[in-house]
């Protein structure tokens, strides 16, 4: 029983810090999701303004570098 714990608490931890990661991936896919669904849809795709989207990942990757600066302090 002792192992089945030990193995169940390593294997939360793994997702824990996947679920961390991922959180950065999941922001990209909702940022892009509409102008690639308009990609695949051959629809409105043009109406997307790149620069606010470029913004957004200029945003995102502030955010990023703030968090890696803090986790290494």
């Amino acid at each position: 029983m002792v192992s089945n714990t030990k193995v169940t608490m390593a294997a939360l931890k793994g997702i824990s810090r996947t679920i961390k990661e991922c959180v950065h991936i999941m922001i990209v896919l909702r940022i892009l999701e509409p102008l690639a669904e308009g990609l695949v849809n051959n629809d409105r795709y043009q109406d997307y303004q790149t620069d606010q989207i470029l913004e957004q990942f200029e945003t995102l990757q502030g955010t990023l570098l703030c968090e890696r600066s803090d986790d290494s302090d």
